[in-house]
């Protein structure tokens, strides 16, 4: 499961770099066309607001996607490393005088 969520934050993670890097390369046109244009100009389109965002869920997805891997590669290594489990005992459902019971 760990590792699920750690393959779902890479994506995470992608898709920050990935929107960071359009509104990088938007910013860029932007000060080609107009290089005149102030950083007020900027900020009223919201592009440093959006760029800001994305390098965020980027860094937000690299930090979880670590966690996770690094904690569900370790789980895996300890399960599979561990002895044979013991052999399952069936849980039975039993009517008891007070009610219903779980025998183990």
């Amino acid at each position: 499961m760990l590792l699920g969520l750690g393959g779902l934050a890479l994506g995470l993670m992608a898709t920050g770099l990935g929107l960071g890097a359009s509104t990088g390369t938007r910013l860029r046109d932007m000060r080609r066309a107009d290089p005149g244009r102030d950083i007020d100009a900027l900020l009223a389109d919201g592009l440093i607001q959006r760029g800001q965002a994305s390098n965020r869920l980027a860094i937000a997805g690299s930090v979880l996607a670590g966690v996770a891997l690094v904690a569900g590669a370790t789980l895996l290594i300890v399960g599979r490393t561990r002895g044979r489990p013991s052999p399952a005992r069936p849980v039975r459902l039993d009517l008891t005088p007070g009610g219903l019971g779980l025998r183990f």
